[in-house]
């Protein structure tokens, strides 16, 4: 696991989500932004001492001393690429679920509409709704209810 003391040593990192090389390595030099894009996750990620990283999780973990493969660092605007601190939070992975579009309910044969979402890995009906208007609003009142994006359960350092 890379230290704070050793991503200050390698690059310069802002709030900006920006993370710069302070050091010659391979094909890249001093002065160059950090990081490329892995094309099947769509997130940027950087190789330190021979180990690879996300740019997200570097970020978040420099500015707030938190590392943890427990939880995931969710982009609150769902760009993949704006690593700015005050887009990325620590979520459960069902938090994270939820801020991925999906509408979270579905028609039935009936003409109702469905709606659940996934709690914890556990799947929950929500409740049965005549117009897809219901179910929206349903969806999002649920998600307010369930998902609560300040509480994770870590203290910071």
């Amino acid at each position: 696991m890379v230290t704070k003391e050793r991503l200050d040593e390698l690059f310069i990192i802002n709030k900006e989500g920006i993370i710069i090389r302070k050091k010659n390595v391979s094909n890249t030099k001093i002065g160059d932004n950090a990081g490329s894009l892995h094309k099947s996750t769509g997130y940027l990620r950087l190789n330190i001492d021979n180990k690879s990283y996300y740019v997200h999780r570097l970020i978040y973990f420099y500015f707030t001393g938190i590392y943890t493969s427990e939880f995931e660092i969710d982009h609150i605007n769902r760009n993949r690429l704006d690593n700015r601190l005050e887009n990325l939070r620590l979520v459960t992975t069902s938090q994270n679920q939820c801020n991925v579009n999906f509408k979270g309910y579905h028609k039935q044969k009936d003409g109702k509409f469905r709606v659940r979402l996934s709690i914890e890995g556990n799947r929950i009906t929500i409740g049965y709704y005549n117009t897809e208007k219901e179910a929206k609003e349903a969806v999002i009142k649920a998600k307010d209810k369930y998902y609560n994006f300040n509480e994770v359960g870590l203290s910071m350092w």
